[in-house]
């Protein structure tokens, strides 16, 4: 917008890994506004489409795409003077506002790399043998996750997962009474190591 502002919509969702603040900062870095003159509106079908949220998928294609929006909107503004703010080259150009949609969509490196294989994850699993209650005392992860666009809440997602998971996977190993169930415990356990 002429009073240098951005709103930037998509039809993602955010079901708490911090949608909002990762694509508000993406589009203000881009555009090189502070953050707080850039406002992030989701969740819409009217609004341009976006994959299935999960699967650390929102990122890399909403993000991309939020990324590629910006730049060809900046590529359509006269650059005459790069330190001149958007607001300012819009105003001269005699327009109040401009809009532009960015495109993300699986390349040809999606048919040769991995986009799975991010870490490993390593648990401690301890069951009581007369009550068969089990404790998990220890987790250690190691991810390597690229670049990372907040680091404020970049160190809590992995503890949001493990928070989610081990229940989970706990719930699997036992049975109606809370004790573990014989047989299962040797496959469940080695989910927990591996699966994650």
């Amino acid at each position: 917008y002429a009073n240098d502002t951005a709103v930037v919509r998509t039809a993602s969702s955010d079901m708490g890994p911090g949608t909002y603040t990762a694509m508000t900062q993406l589009a203000a870095d881009t555009l090189g506004l502070p953050i707080e003159r850039v406002h992030f509106e989701l969740g819409d079908s009217d609004m341009p489409k976006a994959p299935v949220h999960g699967g650390s998928m929102t990122l890399a294609s909403v993000g991309t795409a939020v990324v590629d929006a910006c730049k060809t909107l900046m590529a359509r503004l006269p650059a005459d003077d790069p330190a001149e703010g958007h607001g300012a080259r819009l105003r001269r150009i005699g327009l109040e506002s401009l809009t532009a949609t960015g495109h993300s969509e699986p390349g040809e490196e999606a048919k040769q790399f991995s986009s799975a294989g991010f870490g490993a994850v390593f648990a401690e699993v301890r069951v009581d043998p007369d009550f068969g209650t089990v404790r998990v005392p220890r987790i250690v992860g190691a991810y390597d996750v690229g670049r990372v666009i907040n680091p404020k809440i970049a160190p809590k997602l992995p503890l949001d997962q493990y928070r989610v998971k081990v229940p989970d996977y706990l719930r699997r190993l036992e049975g109606p009474a809370g004790r573990v169930v014989a047989g299962v415990l040797a496959v469940d356990v080695e989910a927990l190591r591996v699966r994650e």
